[in-house]
C-alpha cells in the first residue's frame, strides 16, 4: 500500500491527475466525422466524471468509455471517444473538457478544428435530374408522416434506342431521417428489353420539401436504361430498405423497413425502316482507324484500332465490317468500351483492336471503313467512314533470321568399333535381353488392373479443367459480341445477343448452353458428360462467329 501511494506521488506530484484531449484529424469538411479522446489520469481514489463542453456546428454521432487500473502504480485511466460530425462550416475551439476526480477538477486542452464548405448534393447531379426534381415533391398524408418511393421518368413515350432517364426518389419525413444511422439503400426497379446504366448519386440529402407543416428529405438513385426492342417497356417497383433503432440509446438494435413503388410501362416507338433486329442507334457517331506503322517487314506486325465515337448505348455498337486486303494476316485482339456523360447525355468510344502481321511483299491498301447507323436527331441513316489505310511491305524488308554455328561432325571411331565389341558379347545375355521383356510386360499389365479404379478418379478431377477452358472459349467469344453481358442472367444475355444482331434462336440456345456449362462446372453433378458440352459449345461458338462475319454489315 505504501508503494502505491509512493508511485501516485511520483506521477502526480500535485495529487490530482491530469487529462488531455486529442482528435484523429483537424481539417475535414461538412458531412465528415471527426473523433476527439479524453484521457483522464488520476490516483484510483474514486470515479472519474467527464462534462462536456457545446459542441456549436456538430452533432453528437456516437460515445463510448472504458477505464482501467494499473495495479503496479495504482493510476486508473479513464477515455472517452465522442464520434461528431460536421454541419456548419468555419473554424472551431473543441474543448476544454472539465473532469472531476474526487474534490479536483482537471481541464484539457483545446483542439483547433477546421471544417471547409462541402459541395451541394444538387451540384452533382445532370440537367435532366435536375428537371425531373423541379416539380417533384412528396404527396403528404393525413394518417402521418411515411416514407414515399416512386420513380421519375423522362419521358412516357421514346423511340427504340434513345435514352430514358429513370430517377428512384425516396421521400423521408424529417424526424424519420434524422433518426437514420446509416443512409438508406435504393435499388433501382427490374427493367426486360432494355440495356442500363447505373449513374453516380450523392448518398446525402438532395432536397427538401414541406408538404401540410411536414419536413422532407430526398434521397435519389440515377439510372440510364436504352430501349431494344419496340413495344411496352415494363419497369418494376423500386425498392428502399433503411433501419430505425427502437429507442434512442447508441447500443438499440435496429429494426429494417422496406418500401416500394407502382410499376408502369413506357411506350418504345420503332425507327422508320428499321427491323427489330436493328439497334445500331445514336447520335453524331465518328469512326476513326489508327496504325502505329505503315511500314512492315516479312512476319513482323502492326497494331490497329478502330474507334467508334458518338452519342447512345455504346456497349452494343457492333464491329464495324472490314475488307482485308491479300497478303496480310488478321487477328482480333480485343475490344473495350469507354462510358461518359455530359449534360446528362451518355456516350463514349468503343474501340476493336486488331493485330496484322504481313506475310508478303508489296502495297497493301485497307479500304475506307464505312459505319452505317441511324441517327436520332436526323431521323434517318447516316454513314460514316474513315480513311483508307495503306501498309507498305518492302521486297528487302525481312526480318533477319539469327545466325547459328553448324554443329560440330561426330567423330567415326566409334561406329567402326561396334562390330567388333557385338562379337565379344556373351550368348547368355541375348537371352536375357528377349526374356526379360515379355516378364515386364507382365507385370506391367498387372499394374494397370490395379490402377483402372485411380485412372478413372483421374479422368473424373480433370474434367472441370476441360470445363473451364469451354467457359474461356465461350466468354470470350461472348465478350467480343457484348462486353459486359456474359456476367448477367439468362435472359439478359439473351436479349443482348439479339441486339447484337445475333438470331434469337442462337441467341437463346446459346444462353441455355452457358447456363448448362456453368451447372456442370460449378454445380454438384461432376459426372457430366464432358464430350457432348464440348461439342454443343463448339457449335455455338461457330455459329457466333459465323453469324458476326456474315452479318458484320447490316443491310437496310
Amino acid at each position: 500500500m505504501v508503494a502505491l501511494v509512493l508511485a501516485a506521488a511520483l506521477l502526480f506530484p500535485q495529487g490530482g491527475g491530469d487529462a488531455s484531449l486529442a482528435a484523429d484529424r483537424t481539417t475535414l469538411q461538412v458531412g465528415d466525422s471527426i473523433t476527439l479522446t479524453v484521457t483522464v489520469r488520476a490516483p484510483e481514489v474514486g470515479p472519474i466524471d467527464i462534462d462536456e463542453p457545446q459542441f456549436a456546428g456538430f452533432d453528437v454521432v456516437e460515445r463510448r468509455d472504458r477505464s482501467q487500473v494499473s495495479v503496479g502504480t495504482g493510476v486508473r485511466t479513464s477515455r472517452r471517444d465522442l464520434v461528431l460530425r460536421a454541419t456548419d462550416p468555419g473554424d472551431f475551439s473543441m474543448g476544454p473538457f472539465r473532469a472531476r476526480v474526487g474534490g479536483t477538477v482537471l481541464l484539457t486542452n483545446a483542439v483547433r478544428v477546421t471544417v471547409a464548405a462541402a459541395a451541394r448534393p444538387d451540384e452533382m447531379l445532370s440537367p435532366r435530374v435536375l428537371a425531373l426534381l423541379a416539380n417533384a415533391a412528396p404527396v403528404g398524408s393525413d394518417s402521418g408522416p411515411r416514407v414515399e418511393v416512386a420513380v421519375l421518368r423522362s419521358s412516357d413515350s421514346v423511340r427504340m434506342g434513345d435514352q430514358i432517364d429513370l430517377l428512384v426518389t425516396a421521400w423521408f419525413p424529417r424526424d424519420t431521417r434524422t433518426r437514420l444511422r446509416a443512409p438508406p439503400s435504393l435499388l433501382p426497379p427490374d427493367i426486360r428489353g432494355a440495356w442500363g446504366y447505373s449513374q453516380p448519386t450523392p448518398a446525402a440529402v438532395v432536397a427538401t420539401r414541406e408538404i401540410g407543416g411536414r419536413a422532407y428529405d430526398l434521397f435519389v438513385r440515377h439510372e440510364v436504361v436504352f430501349p431494344l426492342t419496340p413495344g411496352d417497356l415494363e419497369v418494376g417497383p423500386a425498392k428502399v430498405t433503411y433501419s430505425l433503432p427502437i429507442s434512442g440509446s447508441f447500443l438499440s438494435r435496429e429494426v429494417r423497413h422496406e418500401e416500394q413503388s407502382a410499376p408502369f410501362l413506357i411506350r418504345v416507338a420503332p425507327n422508320a425502316g428499321t427491323g427489330i433486329d436493328r439497334v445500331v442507334v445514336g447520335r453524331d457517331l465518328t469512326i476513326d482507324l489508327t496504325l502505329n506503322t505503315t511500314v512492315l517487314a516479312l512476319g513482323d506486325a502492326a497494331h490497329l484500332t478502330i474507334s467508334l465515337t458518338g452519342w447512345g448505348n455504346v456497349a452494343l455498337w457492333p464491329e464495324p465490317h472490314l475488307e482485308w486486303p491479300v497478303g496480310l494476316q488478321v487477328f482480333q485482339e480485343r475490344s473495350s468500351v469507354t462510358v461518359s456523360a455530359t449534360d446528362g447525355i451518355l456516350g463514349g468510344t468503343k474501340r476493336f483492336e486488331y493485330l496484322v502481321v504481313a506475310d508478303s511483299s508489296g502495297m497493301h491498301r485497307l479500304p475506307a471503313t464505312t459505319y452505317e447507323y441511324f441517327d436520332l436527331d436526323r431521323d434517318t441513316f447516316v454513314t460514316v467512314a474513315a480513311n483508307p489505310v495503306v501498309i507498305e511491305t518492302p521486297e528487302t524488308a525481312r526480318r533477319a533470321a539469327p545466325l547459328r554455328a553448324a554443329p560440330p561432325l561426330l567423330a567415326d571411331t566409334w561406329i567402326l568399333q561396334v562390330p567388333s565389341t557385338l562379337q565379344t558379347i556373351a550368348p547368355w545375355f541375348w537371352i536375357v535381353i528377349f526374356a526379360v521383356p515379355p516378364l515386364l510386360a507382365g507385370v506391367a499389365r498387372v499394374r494397370v488392373r490395379r490402377a483402372r479404379t485411380s485412372d478413372s478418379q483421374t479422368r473424373v478431377a480433370a474434367q472441370p479443367s476441360a470445363l473451364a477452358r469451354l467457359e474461356d472459349e465461350l466468354r470470350r467469344v461472348l465478350e467480343q459480341l457484348v462486353p459486359g453481358a456474359d456476367g448477367g442472367s439468362e435472359r439478359r444475355l439473351a436479349d443482348a445477343l439479339v441486339a447484337a444482331g445475333i438470331e434469337p434462336v442462337l441467341a437463346s440456345h446459346t444462353s441455355r448452353v452457358r447456363e448448362r456449362l456453368r451447372q456442370a462446372r460449378y454445380g454438384p453433378d461432376v459426372q457430366s458428360d464432358t464430350g457432348e458440352l464440348s461439342a454443343e459449345v463448339a457449335a455455338v461458338v461457330s455459329g457466333l462467329q459465323g453469324h458476326r462475319r456474315g452479318n458484320a454489315r447490316v443491310p437496310v
